[in-house]
């Protein structure tokens, strides 16, 4: 069907629109992401991120033990151990040619979001 496309970007787009959002209420200065999962093994929600977030994305290959890496990275230090010889993950720069249109389509998402939250106040 020819909306499928339209659909799956939708999607796409509202994961990346939500996290922005986020990143953006808890006031976080712009820095590369780090993605793991899902979201770091397919290409076309990597770039949807990076373009939505007007950030640099890094997608380690390991993925599934980042979790296990990251708790390592908070006590390495303490524990007197040396993460320099990890390899940096690749990283994917934010294509601008769609800013103007990205930021549109993020701005249509935060109004119907608030209208969310007023629908949901008013039935409370």
């Amino acid at each position: 069907h020819p909306w499928q496309g339209a659909m799956a970007r939708a999607v796409l787009e509202g994961v990346a629109f939500a996290i922005r959002h986020n990143l953006e209420t808890a006031g976080l200065p712009p820095s590369p992401l780090t993605v793991i999962g899902g979201a770091a093994r397919d290409a076309l929600q990597r770039r949807t991120l990076a373009g939505v977030l007007k950030r640099e994305i890094a997608f380690p290959d390991a993925s599934q033990e980042m979790t296990a890496l990251g708790a390592l990275r908070m006590i390495a230090a303490k524990a007197g151990l040396s993460l320099a010889a990890m390899d940096a993950p690749p990283v994917l720069v934010p294509d601008t040619t769609n800013t103007e249109r990205c930021d549109s389509r993020y701005e249509a998402y935060l109004a119907a979001s608030r209208f969310a939250r007023e629908q949901a106040r008013l039935l409370t």
